[in-house]
């Protein structure tokens, strides 16, 4: 029963996928020299056009608040939290320089398990797994109090990301009225010219 479930919820889901590929390649807008592009690109080349728009008139658009409201929405600049980020492996490398260091932090360890005396002999260490994670929070605490260096934070594969202005835009729920197909009836005579 289970088996025959799975198969038509795959089979359903294959028809929904294969219909909304079929929309999203028919789903095109008009550019501004008048060719039809996909509206997924339309939007994404509006977004950036807003964005820049933001970015050129900052000092025009937010006094105090770091947003406007306008006709269709609301767009503004958003202060981020500094966080802390792995720093990706280079171009042409498997591993990050973090993963290399979580590396070299495991396998000491499993060593150190397989060595200890719990009855499981050589295989010890195959029995469990270890986990080794940063903590961000504490790097980032770190950071703030200067008892360690971005220098030193680069070589545990993180980086430092101040806060910094973040552009955003809200759009609006418009109501849109609906008109029916029809005419509307005509307006009832009036006693008087009804005499």
């Amino acid at each position: 029963m289970a088996s025959t479930e799975a198969a038509a919820q795959s089979v359903c889901d294959r028809g929904i996928q294969a219909c909304k590929d079929v929309c999203a390649r028919k789903l095109f807008a008009k550019s501004p020299e008048g060719s039809e592009i996909p509206f997924a690109d339309r939007r994404k080349f509006l977004e950036a056009e807003l964005a820049a728009f933001v970015w050129n008139n900052e000092a025009l658009l937010f006094a105090d608040p770091k947003s406007r409201a306008l006709n269709h929405g609301r767009i503004g600049l958003r202060l981020t939290k500094p966080t802390v980020e792995e720093i990706p492996a280079p171009e042409g490398e498997k591993k990050s320089q973090w993963a290399r260091m979580r590396d070299a932090i495991k396998t000491p360890l499993l060593k150190a398990f397989a060595r200890l005396r719990l009855g499981a002999g050589k295989t010890a260490h195959t029995l469990f797994s270890l986990k080794i994670e940063a903590n961000k929070t504490s790097m980032l605490t770190a950071l703030k109090s200067k008892s360690i260096k971005p220098a030193q934070l680069a070589r545990l594969g993180f980086r430092h990301v101040p806060e910094q202005n973040e552009f955003f835009f809200e759009l609006a729920d418009l109501k849109v009225e609906s008109h029916s197909a029809s005419a509307p009836a005509p307006p009832a005579a009036s006693p008087e010219l009804a005499a």
